[in-house]
């Protein structure tokens, strides 16, 4: 999720957390060029270059429009909700001596109020310097047996590779910041290990800390301590693997966010990383590692520092993007996302949603309009977010399935080409972002315009213009994998769109020199119905016809209008009105004469509180 896209340069994401006093999501992030000075929310202190800055959202990932900045220095920063109040640990370093060198390095702490956002209290921690070199970039922070630990990374003798290995270094306070103790957890007397690590607390009180054996290449292990930090055992959960910075459990599994190296990248400003979520069993058995993004040498993009928040029954994976010049290794601005993942008892597959701001390359074709007052306003949201786009979107069909929206839809890059052509599907929480694209149907004929129809029994029925053929359909048990049905439902008309009826029947309605309809009592043979559902004008094109039936039993259909003189043109989007019909029975419709907005094939979904969302290509 990336705060402001015109704020450039983050450098990372330090939280992801639930604000229980708001019932809002807060993220923390870093950016290095700020558009003009900004100042903090404690103090009459401006930023200039650089700030830490906090945004609020809520469970649907929608901002709330409230922000402000925790501080004016871009370095690793860490942070931790309790109730109400926020922790955040980040680098720092004393006042410069005579000979301009710090006093000391290390950390500062600090503690806000995460309603009003006032500071309540900081402390600074000078970190030994010493034969043992308590580093002090990728802090940790975590709740232990009621305690702040502040965790980093500990070179015993000053060698991150000798043969002792590496450990860390835990600082820990009272939730007030008044400093407690200080543990070093090093070779012979615990295993080597090197941070960024995450730690969990068990109801039992078992300390659980996920951390790398080297800092790349590493292998992805597991050390349990008991409460009182007396270490029990550790496990080797995976090779490859290292920066274990998001962990949870809901009681079934215990999920980790780490990020994995390319092997055939050995240039350290070349070799790419990638995100992973993994889900292991209470025994430690990989149940799962699935890829969260996928980057190859190619794409010059790298991502990582990924965390983890379970709130309800939604676990959300939080992970920032950074792509970078080929030849000098340069980091360039980037983004960062929230994938949300559906808890349903069984380790998650796919992601329910997306959320974040949009890269470029992650922008779809598809604009989205709002309504909260059953169509009579509209409200533009920008345009819809997928992950790993690699098709331009357009003639968007979808409905909405439990608590998402599902979206199918086709490439307008290959409509003319001689390759298969594709259906595809993306899903979505929110409305606006969606996860990947992924392929559901494929054939040989030109395939535009489809309509993919929810029947009474769980199946799916999608109807599309394909070439010469006419209206063709095809039927799928799960609305992912699509099979052709023999025959053509009409040899008439174009861009179909189709209702289930109360009694069972389908009704298709096509572009017929306005909008006509076919009636079927099986969804594969159809009777054409007497006159027009909505007639065109003499120099008007009327097509695209898109129905819904609302939860209170009524009907809209989208619609578009454009100029005849448009007719052929490959894309007049800029010249095509969309339009409302209303309708009690789904026969007769009135038309409302407000243009909505201009744009290329639309779609409708009618989302679980009544908010009506519409979708059309705009670009």
């Amino acid at each position: 999720m990336i705060l402001y896209h015109f704020w450039q340069g983050f450098i990372k994401v330090s939280l992801f957390t639930h604000h229980p006093a708001t019932d809002h999501f807060v993220v923390i992030i870093g950016t290095s060029h700020l558009p003009k000075p900004v100042q903090l929310t404690y103090s009459n202190q401006n930023c200039i270059e650089k700030a830490w800055l906090y945004k609020e959202y809520t469970t649907e990932m929608q901002p709330t429009g409230k922000f402000g900045f925790l501080g004016c220095f871009v370095a690793d920063v860490t942070s931790y909700m309790i109730d109400n109040e926020l922790y955040l640990v980040g680098m720092t370093t004393g006042p410069a001596g005579s000979d301009n060198r710090p006093a000391w390095i290390g950390w500062r702490l600090e503690k806000f109020d995460a309603v009003s956002w006032q500071r309540i209290a900081f402390v600074d921690i000078p970190l030994d310097q010493g034969n043992d070199l308590e580093v002090d970039d990728g802090p940790t922070i975590s709740l232990i047996n009621g305690q702040i630990d502040v965790t980093g990374e500990l070179f015993p003798n000053r060698d991150p590779d000798g043969p002792m290995g590496s450990g860390s270094h835990h600082h820990f306070f009272t939730t007030d910041l008044q400093p407690l103790e200080k543990k070093w957890f090093k070779a012979p007397e615990y295993p080597a290990h090197r941070p960024e690590v995450s730690i969990l607390q068990e109801s039992n009180g078992d300390i659980l800390m996920f951390t790398g054996t080297t800092y790349w290449h590493a292998n992805l292990k597991v050390m349990r301590f008991d409460k009182d930090w007396n270490f029990i055992e550790e496990k080797l959960l995976c090779q490859n693997a290292f920066f274990p910075t998001g962990s949870a459990s809901d009681g079934k599994f215990y999920y980790i966010a780490y990020s994995s190296q390319t092997p055939a990248n050995q240039v350290s400003h070349n070799m790419i990383t990638n995100a992973h979520l993994a889900a292991y069993d209470s025994q430690w058995n990989l149940v799962q590692d699935a890829a969260i993004t996928q980057y190859s040498e190619t794409d010059h993009t790298n991502s990582g520092a990924a965390w983890i928040l379970i709130h309800g029954r939604y676990l959300y994976v939080g992970y920032a993007t950074s792509p970078f010049d080929p030849t000098t290794g340069q980091d360039t601005p980037g983004q960062t996302y929230v994938n949300i993942y559906e808890l349903t008892g069984q380790p998650v597959a796919q992601p329910s949603g997306q959320a974040g701001g949009c890269s470029e390359q992650d922008t779809s074709a598809l604009g989205v309009l709002r309504s909260k007052d059953r169509a009579a306003t509209w409200t533009s949201v920008g345009n819809a977010c997928m992950q790993n786009l690699t098709v331009w979107t357009v003639d968007p069909t979808g409905f909405l399935l439990g608590d998402r929206v599902v979206l199918y839809f086709v490439d307008f890059n290959h409509l003319e080409q001689k390759v298969p052509q594709i259906l595809y599907r993306a899903t979505s929480l929110d409305g606006v972002h969606f996860d990947s694209p992924r392929a559901t149907y494929t054939q040989e004929d030109k395939l535009v315009d489809p309509f993919v129809l929810p029947l009474a029994d769980g199946s799916y029925r999608m109807y599309a213009a394909s070439d010469s053929k006419g209206i063709i359909s095809a039927f799928s048990k799960d609305g992912l994998t699509f099979s052709r049905d023999d025959g053509i439902r009409s040899k008439e008309g174009g861009m179909p769109g189709a209702l289930l009826l109360p009694d069972g029947r389908v009704r298709l309605f096509l572009a017929i020199n306005g909008i006509g309809s076919f009636i079927s009592s099986d969804g594969i043979n159809f009777v054409k119905e007497e006159g027009l559902r909505i007639p065109a004008t003499p120099n008007a094109i009327v097509d695209n016809p898109q129905p819904i039936r609302l939860k209170d039993g009524s009907y809209l259909m989208l619609f578009q209008i454009r100029d005849k003189k448009y007719e052929g043109s490959p894309a007049p989007w800029e010249h095509t009105e969309i339009h409302l019909a209303t309708s009690l029975d789904a026969f007769t419709w009135i038309v409302n004469p407000a243009i909505l907005g201009y744009g290329g094939t639309s779609c409708l979904i009618e989302m679980p509180d009544g908010t009506l969302l519409l979708y059309y290509v705009n670009r």
